[in-house]
């Protein structure tokens, strides 16, 4: 695509061109509301679950899918628990990326005190 070309693309080719599966985030999207409804969420909460829900699900279900070696038959029961899950899952990374970033500052910091200790001597 040239610069200041017009683009002619629908919602479903931008989710595509995002890695995003369509079928993936719209599974996900009622497994969110169901998610939503069976907590009683109040509706700023909902939303948010929804809107995550969603996203985590047309992001992770090829990812895990693939990983498992689901077959293709149940993408649809898979991307519709993801999209339960999307809260969870992402609090889980969260915590995941968290430790490992910890567990680098300090092996940078054990490195940075043995490299002050070796230049003393």
């Amino acid at each position: 695509m040239k610069k200041g070309e017009y683009v002619n693309m629908n919602f479903f080719d931008m989710l595509n061109e995002l890695g995003i599966g369509w079928r993936y985030v719209l599974n996900g999207f009622i497994g969110a509301v169901v998610w939503s409804i069976y907590k009683k969420l109040k509706l700023i909460e909902a939303l948010r679950q929804i809107l995550i829900g969603s996203i985590v699900a047309g992001y992770i279900t090829p990812l895990i899918a693939h990983k498992e070696a689901i077959p293709i038959e149940f993408m649809a029961a898979l991307s519709f628990i993801i999209g339960m899950m999307g809260m969870i899952i992402i609090d889980g990374i969260y915590k995941y990326i968290a430790n490992k970033v910890k567990l680098l500052r300090k092996g940078k910091e054990l490195i940075n005190k043995e490299e002050l200790e070796n230049s003393e001597i």
